[in-house]
């Protein structure tokens, strides 16, 4: 079973057309566009998010290992 869009690509296209200087689309083909989207967009910013912060984590403990008691940094 084929995902079939609800934004009909003609419409799109017409938009694309006459678009000017700037590319603007209706306000119903904004809406629906936000309604296919928004949940895999959503879900992409959590993960990016829980990405960034398991990166944080890791190099806030390499750093730990590499000050000493005086809290000054060991050389190698």
């Amino acid at each position: 079973m084929q995902h079939q869009p609800l934004i009909d690509e003609m419409h799109v296209e017409r938009h694309l057309a006459r678009r000017g200087l700037r590319l603007r689309f209706s306000d119903e083909l904004e809406t629906q566009y936000e309604a296919e989207t928004s949940l895999a967009r959503s879900r992409l910013l959590v993960v990016q998010g829980v990405a960034g912060f398991v990166f944080y984590l890791l190099h806030s403990f390499t750093d730990l290992g590499r000050v000493d008691k005086e809290g000054s940094q060991i050389s190698n």
